[in-house]
């Protein structure tokens, strides 16, 4: 199984989950953004990644309360609001010398079926393949990217149909890729729907009886 780091952007968490503004106040939207990012720290502090590195807006307000994670850096975003696509190139940027060798895996902080099992099943795929794609659900968003390091990275098309613009870059350049679809890859909290779904599936009757489920 390939070593591996994780690369994780998160915006300020007032700023998140504007889809879900008319379902959940700021302080709500904030607190869901804040106990779903400790859960993906969590998955990988059990998993067998070197290190997480957050490339986030608000640096000091991430670190507060990720202190219990070792594994996880937060680095501040090189261009502020730049997007997806600018954080994940920073936190490329940023991976240590001695992970120059490491596999990578970019996701979002918003995974909350994630497990270190499914990590570690990517980690070994990428002994085989050097590039993973799982889309998210709607089959047009990416919820993780996977590659080895200087034969699977590919240009990044966060934000603008990158499902089908990633998978386009792998067979353009001929990398030797797989696509999946892990439910804990693919399940993230965009809308009312997907948080309909996730208080259904921890059997809860309310947002808050959900965020204890989820808090770590």
């Amino acid at each position: 199984m390939r070593d591996y780091v994780v690369i994780v952007p998160v915006r300020e968490f007032q700023n998140t989950k504007l889809r879900l503004s008319h379902t959940l106040s700021k302080k709500e939207r904030a607190d869901l953004t804040r106990v779903l990012l400790r859960n993906v720290l969590a998955q990988v502090e059990k998993s067998r990644a070197l290190e997480t590195i957050i490339v986030a807006s608000s640096t000091d307000l991430v670190r507060d309360g990720i202190q219990e994670f070792a594994k996880s850096r937060v680095i501040r975003e090189s261009k502020r609001h730049g997007g997806v696509n600018s954080a994940m190139a920073d936190g490329l940027r940023s991976i240590r010398a001695a992970n120059r060798k490491a596999a990578v895996m970019l996701i979002p902080s918003d995974l909350p079926l994630l497990t270190p099992q499914a990590m570690n099943k990517v980690g070994a795929l990428l002994d085989k393949y050097d590039l993973v794609i799982n889309p998210a659900s709607k089959l047009d968003g990416t919820s993780l990217l996977a590659f080895n390091q200087g034969r699977g990275l590919i240009p990044l098309h966060y934000d603008d149909d990158s499902f089908r613009k990633h998978s386009d870059e792998a067979h353009r350049l001929k990398i030797k890729h797989r696509v999946i679809r892990m439910k804990e890859f693919s399940f993230d909290v965009d809308s009312e729907a997907d948080l309909r779904r996730l208080e259904n599936k921890f059997r809860v009757r309310s947002f808050q009886e959900l965020l204890s489920k989820l808090r770590i």
